[in-house]
């Protein structure tokens, strides 16, 4: 077995500051989940959270964190931890 710490980070001027907005967001079905892969840590941690709110959140794999720092970098990404999360 092996735990594998997590953060959502939000970006300062970005629409979610707390995850209570997030579920809230998830809900309208506005937002956007990127993370380092299917069956990643952190894509199975978003499933989790989809089944706990009731919600689905939209999830776009990319090819490692290289890839998803930049749609971070682009603002297509607005939470991130190896995973990035956009409410439009």
């Amino acid at each position: 077995m092996a735990a594998v710490p997590s953060a959502i980070v939000v970006a300062l001027d970005g629409p979610i500051c707390s995850p209570a907005e997030l579920v809230v967001r998830a809900r309208s079905g506005n937002v956007k989940f990127g993370s380092t892969g299917i069956g990643t840590s952190s894509h199975v941690k978003l499933e989790l959270l989809n089944r706990a709110a009731g919600v689905q959140i939209l999830h776009a794999s990319y090819r490692g964190s290289a890839d998803l720092i930049a749609a971070d970098l682009a603002r297509w990404a607005r939470v991130a931890k190896e995973a990035g999360i956009q409410a439009e």
